[in-house]
């Protein structure tokens, strides 16, 4: 995956676009609780976040396709994470 930072755009390694990055609430990762293995909830509006420090890029692109306002989580430092 590749984070554009200045635009909160998220895309694939080969540059297919995934999703914007927004949360109305802003929504910090401190304000999330652990449910279970790759997800987590928000306490501001009780929406399941996925994780994505595990997930391929076809893999999160086919669940966003399927459910375009998905909540995810991306931490900075995850290995499957380029910041263009």
């Amino acid at each position: 995956m590749k984070l554009d930072l200045i635009n909160r755009n998220l895309y694939t390694d080969s540059g297919n676009f995934i999703k914007k990055l927004h949360c109305p609430l802003k929504v910090s990762y401190t304000q999330l609780e652990q449910v279970s293995g790759d997800k987590m909830n928000c306490r501001e509006c009780r929406k399941d976040i996925l994780e994505t420090a595990n997930l391929e890029d076809r893999d999160l692109l086919e669940i966003v396709k399927n459910d375009p306002d998905k909540c995810i989580s991306i931490d900075l430092n995850q290995s499957n994470l380029i910041i263009i």
